[in-house]
Parts: structure tokens; sequence; C-alpha cells
């Protein structure tokens, strides 16, 4: 529970300082497919929602984690690459078991999670989540891409995920010159 109330504070009040999240050394980790799709903001960049950051902090808790599934599937964009098992759209009860295309980091191991603006639209935000583990854990820091749309108007506007994949850092070996 304390662990879960970490993140959702850190996400929903710290993280839109536009500081860039702690580097992190990125443990290797298979990605969830992600398509070429163009923002959807068509036009100027605007502050992350807080609606936006609280659904980000929320998915984490839930599907990340792997703690309340049910909860993350109302959160997760339907058509999007984080629904699909294999080839096609998940079921529900598919999405349960939690063998899903999402990412996992363990609850226990999580010490803070921030993020940075990637991109920020009225309809579309990007953001880079890191987070970071408890001294002595055995799972290494990690930073993830996490992206979300608005959907509907109003007050009954709300934020889905459509994307959860870890950033990758490809070395390059030294030549010698």
């Amino acid at each position: 529970m304390l662990v879960a109330g970490i993140v959702a504070f850190s996400v929903a009040y710290l993280g839109n300082s536009e500081e860039p999240a702690r580097e992190v050394v990125p443990t290797p980790a298979q990605p969830t497919p992600v398509g070429n799709t163009p923002p959807a903001g068509n036009g100027a960049t605007v502050p992350v929602a807080r609606e936006a950051r609280v659904a980000a902090g929320e998915f984490i808790l839930s599907a990340v984690t792997r703690e309340d599934l049910a909860k993350a599937w109302r959160i997760t964009d339907p058509q999007s690459e984080v629904r699909r098992c294999g080839l096609r759209p998940c079921t529900y009860k598919e999405w349960l078991s939690g063998n899903i295309a999402v990412v996992p980091y363990p609850a226990g191991s999580i010490d803070k999670a921030s993020f940075a603006v990637d991109e920020s639209f009225r309809n579309r935000v990007v953001l880079q989540v890191a987070l970071l583990p408890k001294d002595g854990s055995k799972v290494r820091g990690q930073i993830f891409y996490i992206g979300l749309r608005a959907v509907g108007e109003g007050t009954s506007r709300r934020w889905l995920v459509t994307e959860w994949f870890p950033r990758v850092v490809i070395p390059v070996p030294n030549t010698g010159e």
C-alpha cells in the first residue's frame, strides 16, 4: 500500500516538473510492439493534464505490477498494442491471466517513480517513466515510455494508455579509434 501511495503521489503531483528523469541503466526486456503513430495533438504542446498523470500512475500500479488487472483493463485503449495477445486483441479472461504485452516490474521493489515529458498535446501524451528500486533490491532501475490518449469530451473525458515499453539503449562498440 505504501508503494502504491508513493507511485501515485510521485506521478500525479511531482512528475510534471519538466525536469528530465534520473538516468537509469536499463535492463534487457522484450519490448511491446509499437506502431509508428504520429502525435494526435496537431498543434502546440500543452502542459500534461493532471488526469493523464493519474492514469499513468494507475496503470503502473495495476498493470505493470500485475496488482489489479481488472482496473488496468478499464484504463487501456482497446485498439492499442498494449491490449494485444499476439496478432489479435486479448479477451478479458486472457488479460486477467497476466500473460499480457505489458513489461512487468515488481511492486515490492519500487522505491520511487518519476517521469519526464516526452511530448504533450491536448489529446496525446508520451512520458518517460523511471522506476527506481529499493536499496538492496535484486531488480535494477528501468526507464519506460508510456503513451496515453484522451477520449470523450467534457465530464466524460478520460485518458487511456496506448503504449508501454522499455527504453532500450544499444551500446556502441568501441573500435579503438
